[in-house]
């Protein structure tokens, strides 16, 4: 209600306890730890409506706890932001809130964002507040969400609010110029607004790619014949890594006969990071300090860099922090 003043009873459509007046005042929202405890918990000395479950807070499971509203409602918590699905034991959570707790739900999968959806199970109880889900059953993705959906009344429903992975295998990317000359990968031009999941949409460069997902291991980003011109290198940073075994792949076209992948005015820097691998690319790094390097690899372990061309620019290759490093079939 109040934490500058030390008032920490839980806002609530349902009533909040008001200590100046001892009475019950109703708020515009309802916090989302209304309910929210350990559903083992007695909960029985809050007042009604008190949705069967403690609150979380200093005042659950005691007469001033606020009420639960009679609204029905669902709270997402696993992967609410982000994260990564794995496995065929993942286990889903989330909360039900008033009359809601005792509906049937069913769970709903999307592996695009909300463009489509696939059900997970249904006739699952509201109440039971968790799900074990076999994530191998569903497509690998990046782009995922889950839905709660009450099957008592379908106009309650929930899911969750950033996208994240599904990954029980790697995931290719892919990356094209404006040409389709030579291409071996994609078979349309790269646009900077295409999600660069699928050859028919990629995206316009490799740093949109490294800037809109999270790469990790086994996964790579196919980066089609063509030239690709910029002014600040390309950054490969600790979010997008792989390991001594599985790396993240940066694989350029392999058609050398149609100029292959050609990076004009900057180059590529791997940083803090481990596993990546930079195969067939060839790069014209710029002048200016920052960009006149080919391949910069700083604190970056694991890595292999083959078949790279780097000519022009100050420096071809540049190590440092790096152990395990190796090069093969490179020039400068």
């Amino acid at each position: 209600a109040d934490p500058l003043v030390g008032d920490y009873h839980l806002l609530s459509q349902g009533g909040r306890y008001v200590v100046s007046n001892e009475l019950f005042a109703i708020d515009e929202t309802t916090s989302p730890l209304i309910d929210s405890g350990d559903p083992l918990a007695v909960y029985t000395n809050e007042p009604d409506p008190n949705g069967r479950r403690l609150n979380i807070g200093p005042y659950g499971n005691t007469h001033v706890a606020s009420k639960t509203p009679t609204n029905s409602f669902f709270t997402i918590v696993s992967l609410n932001d982000g994260g990564r699905a794995d496995g065929s034991a993942f286990m889903l959570s989330w909360i039900a809130h008033g009359a809601a707790t005792g509906h049937t739900i069913r769970l709903e999968f999307s592996p695009d964002a909300g463009a489509s959806w696939q059900s997970i199970v249904s006739n699952r109880s509201a109440a039971s507040g968790t799900y074990t889900w076999n994530t191998t059953l569903f497509t690998n993705t990046v782009r995922a969400l889950w839905k709660i959906v009450s099957q008592s009344d379908t106009n309650i429903t929930a899911w969750s609010e950033k996208p994240f992975a599904v990954r029980n295998g790697p995931i290719s990317f892919y990356v094209n110029d404006s040409s389709t000359n030579g291409d071996v990968y994609t078979s349309a031009i790269g646009i900077s607004t295409n999600l660069g999941l699928l050859r028919s949409a990629p995206k316009a460069s490799l740093q949109q790619i490294l800037d809109a997902y999270d790469l990790e291991g086994g996964d790579t980003v196919y980066i089609d014949t063509g030239v690709y011109t910029g002014s600040a290198q390309t950054v490969i940073s600790q979010l997008d890594a792989g390991d001594g075994i599985s790396r993240v792949v940066v694989q350029g076209s392999t058609n050398e006969a149609a100029g292959g992948t050609f990076f004009r005015g900057f180059g590529i820097r791997a940083s803090d990071t481990r596993g990546i691998e930079l195969k067939n690319l060839t790069m014209a790094p710029g002048t200016a300090a920052g960009v006149d390097i080919g391949v910069v690899l700083y604190n970056a372990t694991n890595s292999i860099v083959e078949w790279v061309r780097v000519q022009g620019g100050h420096c071809g290759f540049n190590v440092n922090h790096s152990s395990m490093s190796r090069f093969s079939h490179c020039v400068a």
